[in-house]
């Protein structure tokens, strides 16, 4: 996983643990974002891609929102 990636991850992971009461990052949102990730990158997807794909797509929601 490339660096940036990693940090994406790190940064939604963060986000998702530190949101307790789900304010921020709602659990429809958090399940939104892993079915669009697994939809883009697909089944035979490693980890590490999907990950990848759903920290981009969480950071993007999350930035149209602030």
């Amino acid at each position: 996983m490339q660096e940036s990636a990693a940090l994406a991850v790190l940064a939604v992971r963060a986000i998702e643990i530190e949101d307790r009461e789900r304010h921020l990052w709602p659990e429809q949102d958090r399940a939104w974002a892993t079915r669009a990730a697994a939809s883009v990158v697909g089944e035979s997807a490693t980890t590490e891609t999907f990950l990848a794909r759903r920290a981009d797509l969480v950071l993007e929601r999350l930035g149209q929102r602030q």
